[in-house]
């Protein structure tokens, strides 16, 4: 009671209602303790991606070291025939590899890289309380699966909206929408989130699915995922 106290003296009165959205989602997902606890992250996931209009396995492996080291390794058609794609955030260094050989980095792509670590910040929920520049506000209701639904928008300053979907009755976060891509017109992305677990101290979604300007591009389940104080530095450094 004294934290959300806190919280309402500390934003203005009119985002009161997105607070009182994400503390229950904290909740939810593990509690303010334990999710503060978790800076780093390893996630491995399996599923199908469209590529060219035709739908191919991969197998992906993201690692999270807050506040700025992300590694995210796609291997698409793993086998003999298998394209690795890697893209590594380690500060102000960035880089992307296919099949270990280094691609050039524009300042579009250096952009989506960033968006993608304030994603995985945001989607940690604690750094929405804690991280006065992510600005949560309420930003009305919907319904996602048939369920209703309280929709959150983050605008970091100088980065692209977030809006977060959270089920109004068991305040699990089951939808994220941001816009992406590298052009001047960027499209809406939307990711699902369903099949939820407990892992660990955490309880996460099983199930994802990613729809991109309204076209279904990806689904993927959750195969392992490790919690940890720390992860060495040369994994966020070029191969």
């Amino acid at each position: 009671m004294v934290l959300m106290a806190l919280l309402l003296i500390a934003v203005p009165a009119q985002d009161a209602a997105a607070l009182e959205i994400i503390n229950k989602a904290i909740a939810a997902h593990g509690g303010l303790e334990a999710l503060s606890k978790t800076r780093a992250d390893k996630v491995k996931l399996k599923g199908t991606i469209q590529m060219q209009g035709k739908p191919l396995p991969f197998i992906a492996e993201t690692s999270v070291m807050l506040p700025d080291r992300l590694r995210n390794q796609v291997r698409i058609n793993p086998g003999t025939q298998e394209v690795v794609l890697t893209q590594l955030l380690h500060g102000e260094k960035m880089g992307m590899f296919i099949n270990n050989m280094p691609q050039k980095l524009t300042e579009n792509l250096a952009n989506e890289l960033r968006e993608t670590l304030i994603m995985n910040q945001v989607m940690r929920l604690v750094p929405l309380i804690k991280d006065p520049e992510l600005k949560p506000t309420f930003a009305g209701a919907g319904v996602v699966n048939g369920r209703p639904s309280r929709i959150v928008r983050v605008a970091p300053p100088g980065r692209r909206e977030i809006k977060l979907w959270f089920d109004q009755e068991t305040g699990l976060l089951v939808k994220t929408e941001h816009p992406v891509g590298t052009g001047d017109k960027p499209v809406w992305q939307e990711e699902y989130y369903g099949n939820f677990r407990e892992m660990g101290a955490f309880r996460r979604p099983a199930k994802m699915t990613t729809v991109r300007a309204g076209q279904k591009i990806m689904e993927a389940e959750l195969v392992e995922v490790r919690y940890l104080d720390s992860i060495p530095e040369n994994e966020f450094l070029a191969p």
